[in-house]
């Protein structure tokens, strides 16, 4: 069966929650429902640079499965794994029980309660769609470059893609610094901008964020992977 990948959801039902409180447990749930499928177990793995780290096993009956008890830190990409990684679903957590319903017929169709962050998530990358899209289309033409061993074209393409980093790498910026409080910026600063942005660039944009995020895990790699970069060099 072809494996299927979604990474972002359709709709998205928000309903009203309580933001972190210092005083409030530090643990979340996920219960789930899943339609239209004949899936048997789920994995829920949490979302690490170039990793998925697996939490818990839940097996699906009735079309209904649960994970009780996550411990919780601050917002994470966590990843539901379907039988073997049959289709993967992606969501990002709060400090509350999450709710999901998954349509999982031809045409995948996610609802997700409960987790501001998650909404914030879908929306930043409707908006960041448009960069991902000029790559596909850019790796497409190299590999027809590639083929007809046109090197003039390659250099050309090779200057497209990096036009198009530099564009994403501003979009992300003005968004963690018009959002410096968000752990979807400090996500992407990890996962799109540290493969793709210099070093300098990289601590630049670092300065941007609130005390609240610099003591986070996507944070902290960041600093990680630089000084791990400089000691190799």
């Amino acid at each position: 069966m072809m494996k299927k990948v979604y990474f972002i959801s359709l709709i998205i039902l928000l309903t009203a929650g309580c933001r972190i409180n210092e005083n409030k447990k530090k643990e979340f749930s996920i219960s789930g429902i899943i339609k239209d499928s004949d899936y048997k177990e789920v994995i829920l793995s949490e979302v690490q640079y170039n990793n998925l780290k697996n939490i818990d096993t839940s097996l699906i009956k009735k079309g209904h499965f649960e994970f009780q008890s996550i411990p919780f830190h601050h917002p994470k990409l966590y990843c539901l794994l379907f039988d073997d990684r049959k289709m993967i679903v992606e969501f990002f957590s709060d400090l509350n029980d999450i709710k999901m319903t998954i349509h999982g017929g031809k045409e995948l169709l996610l609802e997700v309660s409960k987790s501001q962050t998650h909404a914030e998530f879908v929306a930043f990358l409707e908006d960041n769609r448009i960069f991902e899209s000029k790559r596909e289309s850019i790796f497409k033409q190299h590999q027809i470059a590639a083929i007809n061993q046109d090197t003039a074209r390659i250099s050309e393409l090779d200057s497209m893609t990096k036009e198009v980093d530099k564009e994403q790498i501003m979009y992300i910026k003005d968004y963690i610094q018009q959002k410096p409080s968000s752990f979807v910026g400090a996500y992407m600063a990890l996962h799109t901008l540290y493969p793709i942005c210099e070093k300098k660039e990289l601590k630049k944009i670092q300065s941007y964020f609130t005390d609240t995020i610099k003591s986070s895990s996507y944070y902290h790699e960041i600093n990680r992977l630089l000084t791990d970069k400089s000691t190799k060099k």
